[in-house]
């Protein structure tokens, strides 16, 4: 009985976390303009293993997002900030096989999809 309590007790104060480059893009997915996206968060190798509450991330930037490769202002509750490069990159629609296509086939309307 009691180390069911016990274990309860450990579920009820578990914290909702995520890797820390996945709170990064979501922060920034906002901030992002129109056909631009994160293509990669370089984090410092003391950073990257971590899983944090989102809640106690904090982006800033400095000024509007555009295609290359800027710092953004990276805080996490109890460190120093630090700035962080990302990648941004434009989205572009491609194709996408949508069946097996080896050398010489003759492509149809749905043997692919643009995505």
């Amino acid at each position: 009985m009691l180390a069911s309590l016990a274990c309860l007790a450990v579920l009820a104060t578990r914290a909702y976390a995520d890797p820390l480059d996945d709170i990064v893009r979501a922060k920034l997915a906002p901030m992002m303009p129109a056909g631009l996206d994160v293509a990669r968060v370089y984090l410092p190798a003391t950073l990257a293993p971590l899983d944090l509450a989102p809640a106690k991330v904090m982006v800033e930037i400095q000024r509007e997002l555009r295609a290359g490769r800027p710092s953004v202002k990276l805080t996490i509750r109890g460190r120093r900030p630090v700035w962080v490069p990302v990648a941004i990159a434009a989205l572009t629609d491609i194709a996408i096989a949508q069946r097996d296509l080896a050398a010489g086939d003759v492509i149809a309307e749905g043997d692919f999809a643009i995505e």
